[in-house]
């Protein structure tokens, strides 16, 4: 791996965490399904919490999964980003007049 996929895959961890915490804020204020979205990295956080928020270390449980919601977040986040890179780099390498050969 080079530094350019190792930095763009810390963006889209970063960008991950955001959408998480924004994906938990919008569960607990609203009533509607969105919570669901987080249902994987609960999901990942309970192979070492079997008893999930209720351990007694609920404040980890919480950690792991946020943890676990953002690295399953950053992947389609990478995946649209590497998408829409290829896609500036095929438009930049088009022939005169904008058509492909």
């Amino acid at each position: 791996m080079n530094k350019v996929t190792v930095r763009r895959y810390a963006w889209s961890y970063a960008i991950g965490a955001i959408l998480t915490i924004f994906l938990g804020v919008v569960a607990s204020v609203t009533d509607s399904a969105i919570g669901a979205l987080l249902l994987p990295g609960m999901l990942l956080a309970a192979i070492p919490f079997r008893e999930g928020i209720h351990s007694g270390h609920s404040t980890a449980w919480f950690a792991v999964t946020g943890f676990m919601e953002a690295f399953v977040l950053s992947w389609p986040v990478m995946l649209v980003w590497t998408l829409v890179v290829r896609s500036r780099q095929a438009q930049r390498n088009l022939p005169e007049g904008g058509k492909s050969v």
